[in-house]
């Protein structure tokens, strides 16, 4: 079988730019519908470690110009997508994502057709 390699070296201002792009690479490859609202919260959420604090919410909605509603209906809506899980009382990313955006990040995505015969 012959593989194909191909590097790509991309470098985001923050955390939250480089958590964005992440999750839109999983979403994509896992045909997960997301707007980029949704994105940004998941990023968030990575970052800070939760999104139930109000002080976490208020940070949120300062940062990308929204509304308390309209945050915890994105939240519900990531929750019934499984991005988002309750743990001990508190709405955190799911625990099969990254969560630190601070260091560099190397994926190894291997991606084939399903042979027919």
């Amino acid at each position: 079988m012959e593989k194909i390699v191909q590097k790509i070296k991309k470098q985001y201002n923050n955390e939250i730019e480089v958590g964005i792009k992440y999750f839109a690479l999983i979403c994509v490859l896992n045909d997960i519908p997301i707007t980029l609202r949704e994105l940004q919260l998941l990023s968030f959420i990575a970052t800070k470690g939760s999104i139930s604090s109000k002080r976490y919410k208020q940070e949120f909605m300062n940062m990308f110009s929204t509304t308390f509603s309209y945050t915890n209906a994105l939240v519900t809506l990531l929750t019934k997508k499984h991005l988002v899980v309750k743990k001990d009382g508190k709405k955190i990313l799911a625990p099969q994502f990254l969560k630190d955006f601070s260091k560099d990040i190397f994926l190894q995505l291997n991606i084939n057709a399903k042979e027919t015969k």
